[in-house]
């Protein structure tokens, strides 16, 4: 995917995006699963509390 979007591999990748987003990719789609996606509160791991 990062060579996809124009990236030599999947580090350059990573460091652009924690540069723009503040996180690294694989913490920002844990934090937008579990914003949109919620399970059971038993099954749940707080990744992000706004």
């Amino acid at each position: 995917m990062a060579y996809q979007a124009g990236y030599a591999d999947q580090a350059h990748f990573s460091h652009a995006f924690k540069a723009v987003v503040g996180v690294m990719p694989g913490q920002y789609l844990r934090r937008a699963q579990a914003r949109y996606h919620p399970v059971e509160s038993s099954d749940a791991q707080i990744v992000h509390r706004t």
